[in-house]
């Protein structure tokens, strides 16, 4: 599953749910399009850190709701999660009572507006490079960044803000994270 982060129109969120597809050698990948309102989407993502829950949030976990029932017993639901929709999943999971699923739930933030607290989950992979957005969350840095692995730029990438998802710098370690979910059910 992909969640974008702001200002991506339904088109990018196609492009990049396909792009992870890709990764993951043409898996089918399903998603939650985090509309985007232009410069409201700011407003939106100040409200997610403030533990909003907004449509989309809530659009998540309905999806989960409709996915779980459904599924075998000890299906779990891989998240690949782009900037502000690590908050619209933090979220979700802070939000979400039923904690059997919770726990079947597995996340990879890609320079994650937040860092996800890995007790809300079963389990949480944080990766970021050069990029400010991930160091707004002074609690997550703080207190859970055993999660969180740093990447140096790869060559061709923005040095001061690699921040895009579909950054060289994120391609392998995306890979690698999808490839090993699909082959475990799990991801470290």
């Amino acid at each position: 599953m992909f969640g974008n982060g702001v200002f991506n129109e339904f088109n990018d969120f196609v492009d990049t749910s396909t792009y992870i597809s890709d990764l993951a050698g043409g898996v089918n990948v399903h998603g939650v399009h985090a509309a985007t309102f232009g410069p409201l989407d700011i407003t939106h993502a100040q409200l997610l850190l403030k533990y909003a829950i907004t449509e989309p949030v809530q659009l998540l976990k309905q999806t989960w709701d409709n996915y779980f029932p459904n599924a075998s017993p000890d299906a779990t639901m891989l998240i690949t999660a782009h900037s502000n929709f690590a908050t619209i999943t933090r979220n979700a999971l802070m939000s979400y009572p039923n904690e059997d699923y919770r726990k079947r739930i597995l996340v990879l933030a890609i320079a994650p507006a937040v860092q996800i607290d890995p007790s809300l989950c079963g389990g949480v992979i944080n990766i970021e490079s050069t990029d400010w957005i991930p160091k707004l969350d002074k609690w997550g840095r703080k207190n859970i960044q055993n999660t969180t692995t740093k990447l140096t730029p790869h060559p061709d990438a923005n040095q001061l803000f690699d921040h895009t998802i579909r950054s060289p710098t994120y391609e392998n370690i995306i890979s690698n994270k999808l490839y090993q979910y699909l082959k475990t059910g799990k991801i470290q």
